[in-house]
């Protein structure tokens, strides 16, 4: 099991690259991948994308991405037309506004693209240095999600515990509750104080009232759903959204317990058992 919260950090420093990647995650119901890499590297983002997607399967995973060349080689070009008419329309300007200060060269430095550089890259040389950084990222961010995946599947592993063992208790009622349904239909069918009664009419509206209010269907069933949430719990693929469609078959068996439960003791059970899940429930929420 993993968590959808996790950090990871990678770093180059040397002669010629500064390069870092941190990745943090949050918790989401799909996979969102937000980038953010340098204008240079955005012809990389299919496969920066498909780096994390390859291993991470749900949550939101926000990337920031620096990189800069040490020795970067920048040529920068002036461009004649732009820089004369900027020229011939700010002389313009000053005549028609009568300003007697000239033109000169701070005033045409204000205009970007006068001056246009233009960076040449090595764009396979960078990639051999930053998909390295990224997959060390990566690496850091998988073994924090691990960890504190581990840390929500022992606390998840504890709830089941307690689930199991009123599941227990409630087994080991549901004969108490079958034999209190009996004698309360013996009880109300003595105050009839009618002889003619019919014997055979008794067993069949207790059949009914068993049938009706007996537990041990719902029992059986939140024994498999136990049993299949633990096998589910050791499985490596992702499995948040598992366990949660689990717990809702969980919650449905133990309402309708609850719904025919005349016994004070298994009341109390089923409460246990619906705050276990509750908190289960929290924890997947972070959960892959």
């Amino acid at each position: 099991m993993k968590s959808m919260t996790g950090y990871g950090f990678s770093e180059i420093f040397d002669q010629q690259y500064i390069c870092s990647v941190e990745i943090k995650s949050y918790n989401n119901k799909f996979l969102d991948i937000n980038l953010n890499l340098p204008h240079f590297l955005s012809g990389l983002e299919m496969e920066v994308r498909k780096s994390i997607s390859e291993r991470v399967k749900r949550g939101r995973v926000d990337v920031f991405v620096k990189f800069k060349n040490l020795n970067e080689n920048i040529v920068l070009n002036l461009d004649k037309n732009a820089l004369v008419s900027y020229s011939k329309i700010l002389k313009k300007m000053r005549k028609l506004a009568k300003v007697k200060t000239p033109v000169n060269l701070e005033h045409l430095l204000q205009f970007d693209d006068i001056i246009k550089s233009d960076k040449k890259t090595d764009l396979d040389l960078v990639k051999s240095r930053f998909f390295p950084i990224l997959d060390g990222a990566i690496d850091e961010f998988e073994k924090s999600r691990e960890v504190e995946g581990l840390t929500i599947k022992s606390d998840i592993q504890q709830k089941i515990a307690l689930i199991q063992n009123h599941v227990d208790l409630i087994e080991s009622k549901a004969v108490e509750l079958d034999a209190k349904i009996k004698n309360d239909l013996k009880t109300r069918f003595d105050e009839l104080e009618i002889d003619s009664i019919d014997n055979s009419r008794i067993y069949e509206e207790t059949a009914v009232f068993l049938v009706k209010y007996s537990i041990n269907e719902e029992i059986s069933r939140m024994k498999a759903h136990l049993a299949s949430f633990s096998r589910t719990l050791e499985e490596n693929n992702p499995i948040g959204k598992k366990l949660d469609f689990i717990c809702q078959e969980f919650n449905r068996e133990i309402n309708t317990i609850g719904s025919k439960s005349i016994l004070i003791e298994l009341n109390q059970s089923v409460i246990e058992v619906k705050d276990c899940i509750e908190m289960i429930r929290e924890q997947l929420r972070n959960a892959e």
